[in-house]
């Protein structure tokens, strides 16, 4: 059956004033994937050509399963929906052009992703034409204004439309300028942002703790959501939220807590199998130690860590959502992705903080035939560890009252 909709998911994918450049802010589990997702959907039943694209790699996996999904529903056919993440996109415009005789110079210096963008600007200039009928952005605060203005004029029909979703409360890279008005006015943005303020993903208690840690820890004005009101109507049952907090002495332990405590998931819980538990770690050599830790426990993982760049480059090409293993990954690239059961290991760092609170929003209460979803912080930061019976206890006593 076709699923059902918030207000404000319906605005997105509707768009009832026909907008040609629209803008949608939203907070962690607001739907804002989901209808961008299901906006792809309907375009491509009206036989239009998408273009999804989204900064990790790993997030365009998780896009393309719910483009999937939606033209099911639409009666769409999913090869009309190009899902990849930015700089793979230049890339492949990069070698199109080359194979058409349109061959880019190597710029004298910048990164790889620097590069490739350049060379892709390059050779639209020179002619190349690889254009949608729509451009759809997710996770917009990673992109950068002149990314974005690239899409808007090349890369999308003149009279096509565009879509940038964001989040500024989980922007980890610090491109973002969408609040800036003229930044707004030079991508083209002519109508009000739509904002999405409501949480569907979490259950309310979740929520509540979630909120909490945001407003205390994370530097700046950090927008939480707000608890909807439609929630059990839009997205039906809720499972309950179980939430832990464990604190570490020294922050070299923390890969190995967080795999015992994935291990203790699995063992106290029968109903979760090891597809259901996600683990996330800043870090690599945390994430391997977590990895390790649970796989002599005899559980499978399916992960992205490594100490080679490259073979972490390909480990995130084959991170797939559906994998039958413990999903362990970086906070970055798990972005836009949710789980059941996930268990966070927070670092010492000033911006572990907002890492862990992006990784925080990821559980979902919503899953079908689950009554529990749960939470679990590991934390090595001495500075947060009084927050324990507030993150554990806080949100049950607010219920209560």
């Amino acid at each position: 059956a076709p699923v059902r909709l918030s207000e404000k998911a319906r605005q997105v994918v509707d768009n009832p004033g026909t907008t040609r450049v629209r803008g949608v802010s939203g907070t962690a589990g607001s739907g804002k994937s989901f209808a961008l997702t299901a906006r792809a959907a309907r375009l491509a039943a009206e036989g239009r050509s998408v273009l999804v694209l989204c900064f990790n790699l790993t997030l365009a996996n998780h896009l393309r399963r719910l483009v999937v999904e939606r033209c099911v529903e639409y009666g769409a056919n999913p090869a009309r929906v190009t899902c990849t993440s930015f700089h793979t996109f230049c890339s492949r415009v990069v070698d199109d052009a080359a194979q058409a005789g349109i061959v880019a110079d190597e710029p004298a210096r910048g990164t790889w992703p620097m590069k490739i963008i350049a060379k892709a600007g390059d050779v639209f200039e020179a002619g190349f034409e690889r254009r949608f009928d729509a451009v759809l952005v997710d996770e917009g605060q990673d992109f950068t204004v002149d990314w974005w203005n690239l899409l808007r004029h090349h890369v999308v029909h003149p009279d096509g439309e565009m879509l940038l979703v964001a989040d500024a409360t989980v922007e980890l890279y610090g491109k973002s300028t969408w609040d800036d008005p003229g930044a707004l006015d030079a991508a083209g943005f002519t109508e009000p942002w739509i904002r999405m303020n409501r949480s569907y993903r979490m259950a309310p208690d979740l929520v509540r703790s979630t909120n909490e840690f945001a407003t205390s820890f994370i530097a700046g004005d950090a927008v939480v959501p707000e608890i909807a009101d439609d929630q059990v109507a839009v997205v039906g049952r809720l499972a309950g939220a179980d939430r832990a907090w464990r604190n570490v002495e020294r922050v070299a332990d923390l890969g190995v807590a967080v795999g015992r405590e994935v291990v203790r998931l699995l063992q106290e819980h029968p109903d979760l199998a090891p597809r259901d538990v996600v683990y996330l770690c800043e870090y690599h050599h945390d994430g391997l130690a977590a990895a390790a830790e649970i796989e002599a426990a005899g559980y499978p993982v399916h992960h992205v860590y490594s100490r080679d760049p490259d073979e972490r480059h390909r480990r995130k090409g084959r991170f797939w959502p559906d994998a039958d293993a413990v999903k362990g990954c970086t906070v970055h690239s798990f972005k836009g992705w949710e789980s059941p059961a996930v268990v966070v290991g927070v670092a010492m760092e000033e911006r572990s903080r907002r890492l862990a609170y992006a990784s925080m929003t990821r559980v979902s209460s919503t899953v079908v035939g689950r009554d529990t979803s749960h939470l679990v912080v590991v934390n090595a930061d001495p500075r947060m560890a009084d927050f324990q019976p507030t993150f554990e206890l806080g949100a049950v006593l607010a219920v209560k009252s």
